[in-house]
């Protein structure tokens, strides 16, 4: 397993659209790929899952926060396939 990071502090610098066609591109060379949307606005969820699917109702946000009272969500939980060799941990505002 191999783990590849898509990080830059500044805005606008197209770390989105690469990490989407990135893994996008992994997938169709039948590599298995997870993209997980750490950004709050949650645009590689809605590039991803756009034409596939609702945004899931748990997200990372639920993944990394406990809320009082309520067992741990489990990254498994979150995670929605986009298509085959595909899948995202959802992000959302």
């Amino acid at each position: 397993m191999r783990t590849i990071a898509v990080v830059n502090q500044k805005g606008g610098c197209g770390k989105t659209i690469t990490s989407i066609n990135l893994s996008a591109f992994l997938a169709c060379a039948q590599r298995r790929v997870l993209l997980v949307d750490m950004d709050p606005q949650g645009h590689a969820t809605l590039g991803l899952l756009a034409a596939a699917a609702a945004p899931s109702s748990r997200t990372m946000y639920d993944v990394f926060s406990r809320r009082a009272g309520k067992e741990p969500t489990g990254l498994r939980e979150v995670i929605l396939s986009v298509r085959e060799n595909l899948d995202v941990a959802p992000a959302d505002i």
